[in-house]
């Protein structure tokens, strides 16, 4: 694993620079196959997430997907999103003396698939 601290100054002045800061990859890189089990509508808790914004009609390959809440649906995702590191490391790149998650949000397009898969990246 990349030494800490450099992970986190790079992840700060990405934040500085553009308002979003990539961290914590090797715990986040384990919540992929998560997303994709929920996506899936496989909810090994037992409980449903919030589900709302998916109407009749709605068509992953075209459509955006917003899934609130996965976290309650996947132990996976919840293990992660209250990690202490990845706290740790919002508090250490924004400088907050606190915070709180509010809502949690999956968000899923096929576009963003595709052309992931064409440029040559990662289609997560």
């Amino acid at each position: 694993m990349k030494d800490n601290q450099a992970t986190i100054t790079e992840a700060k002045q990405c934040y500085l620079d553009n308002w979003y800061a990539l961290l914590l990859a090797e715990l986040i890189g384990r919540v992929h196959h998560a997303m994709d089990e929920v996506m899936a509508g496989l909810y090994y808790t037992g409980q449903t997430p919030l589900l709302e914004h998916i109407k009749p009609g709605h068509d992953p390959a075209r459509d955006l997907t917003k899934i609130d809440q996965p976290h309650l649906a996947n132990r996976t995702i919840y293990e992660a999103i209250t990690h202490p590191a990845f706290g740790a490391a919002i508090v250490a790149i924004t400088g907050a003396k606190r915070i709180q998650w509010w809502l949690i949000v999956l968000l899923v397009s096929w576009f963003v698939f595709v052309v992931s898969s064409l440029s040559g990246g990662s289609p997560r």
